[in-house]
């Protein structure tokens, strides 16, 4: 994971940001360049995945705080105590279920008018991406990511898709103007 800064979307690399979630958000790593260019020019963005390809996906936190802003989240499935004997201070592990569709997306911020969207991307209806409560009204913009290739003889087909869709992201993302509010 990467991490932005939260004012000036400096992208750090490490996860002693993670201790400081007021000042850094989490951003998966091949999307770190078009959500900071999207940031810098008034597309606010609030949440982006780059897909992942396996049955569950599990994170370790640490801060009590930071699972419970998760908690609200529909694809949670449970959250459980763990104890790592190498890093004792990650106490908490995250289970979340499979995507029904495996997707690229980004979620900009109300109020946010994209003048076009990147090339193979479109509007997501809000029924179809499970958003947390509270981002109703949001934008959000997505990649469909074929699920077929997430076979074990397949995966890196299936890394290659993902990083083109962050590729015509970032290329996209160039080419937008500032926004002006």
């Amino acid at each position: 994971m990467a991490f932005l800064h939260k004012e000036t979307f400096e992208i750090i690399q490490g996860s002693y940001a993670e201790e400081d979630y007021d000042i850094y958000f989490e951003v998966d790593d091949i999307l770190a360049l078009p959500i900071r260019e999207l940031n810098l020019k008034g597309y606010k963005t609030l949440l982006c995945c780059s897909g992942h390809p396996f049955m569950t996906i599990s994170q370790t936190f640490h801060s009590e705080e930071n699972v419970r802003k998760l908690k609200d989240y529909p694809a949670i499935i449970r959250i459980e105590a763990v104890h790592d004997s190498i890093c004792p201070e990650l106490s908490k592990r995250v289970i979340c279920k499979e995507a029904e569709d495996l997707l690229c997306y980004v979620v900009f911020a109300k109020g946010v008018v994209l003048p076009h969207l990147p090339i193979g991307f479109c509007i997501e209806d809000e029924a179809i991406v499970e958003l947390p409560q509270g981002l109703a009204g949001t934008v959000t913009i997505s990649r469909s990511l074929s699920k077929d290739a997430v076979v074990e003889a397949d995966i890196y087909n299936f890394f290659s898709t993902s990083l083109d869709a962050a590729m015509k992201l970032y290329e996209w993302s160039l080419t937008l103007p500032p926004r002006i509010e």
